[in-house]
Formats: structure tokens, C-alpha cells, sequence
């Protein structure tokens, strides 16, 4: 079963991505966050958080109120604890420094959200076959 915590502040996306795990029966607990301080409490597991169970992989939004993706990547990254844990970026955004700038923080990927509702629901059903049934997670 795959853990995953969702950082994500758009309801529609956290619904696609719900339904495309489901459709495309990738065994997994879903648990959303919509923003950056709620992502560090839940993996900190400060707060209503304190018995949240560490994900396997987080999916990252960039554009977020309060703190941002990247600021969320940079602080979980130089986290001993949970700097192991795959983060993909999954974002609206193609601005190349956005894309460099996850990678210079050691996203595990970057992915940019399709418009297109099928193609949406096929791309989050690749991400879910491949850290679910094929990549080795720490």
C-alpha cells in the first residue's frame, strides 16, 4: 500500500488524482494538505497531525498561499528525517526556473499537470504504477 501525501490547495486536482489512483488500481492511502505549513506539520507529525504516518511519496504543488513548493522542498530536504521521502513536483507551472529549481533541491521529478482531463488522470496513473509497482522507496 502506498502512502501518499497530496500538497495540493485546488479541491479539482486533489478529486482527478484521487480518481486516477482508483481507476487505475494503484493500492495506496491518499491524505491531503492545502499548503505548505500543513505538508512540514503532517511529516513533522506536529499538531492534529501527531499520528499522521509517514508517506512514501509526497506529490508537491508549486503555487501554493503561504509557503510555496519550493520552500516546502528546501525544508524537507535539509530534514535528516524525511529527506529520503520521493517528492514529485506536480505543478501547472513549465517556467524553467521553477523546474531547475526543484531539481536543485532534489525533487525526485517534475511533472506538469495536463489540461486535458484524460491525459491528467493517464499521467497521475503512471506516477502511481511507477512508485507503487516499480521503484524501490526508502
Amino acid at each position: 500500500m502506498l502512502e501518499i501525501l497530496l500538497v495540493e490547495d485546488n479541491q479539482h486536482d486533489v478529486f482527478f488524482i484521487e480518481t486516477a489512483l482508483n481507476q487505475n488500481n494503484i493500492p495506496h492511502n491518499l491524505n491531503t494538505v492545502d499548503n505548505g505549513q500543513e505538508c512540514l506539520d503532517y511529516i513533522s507529525k506536529s499538531g492534529k497531525y501527531a499520528n499522521a504516518i509517514k508517506p512514501d511519496l509526497v506529490l508537491l504543488d508549486i503555487n501554493m498561499p503561504g509557503l510555496n513548493g519550493m520552500q516546502v522542498l528546501n525544508k524537507l530536504r535539509s530534514t535528516d528525517a524525511v529527506k529520503t521521502i520521493p517528492v514529485v513536483i506536480l505543478t501547472s507551472s513549465q517556467a524553467k526556473k521553477d523546474v531547475t529549481g526543484a531539481y536543485s533541491n532534489f525533487a525526485n521529478n517534475y511533472v506538469v499537470k495536463p489540461t486535458n482531463a484524460h491525459k491528467y488522470m493517464n499521467v497521475i496513473g503512471e506516477i502511481g504504477k511507477f512508485w507503487g509497482n516499480i521503484s524501490e522507496i526508502p
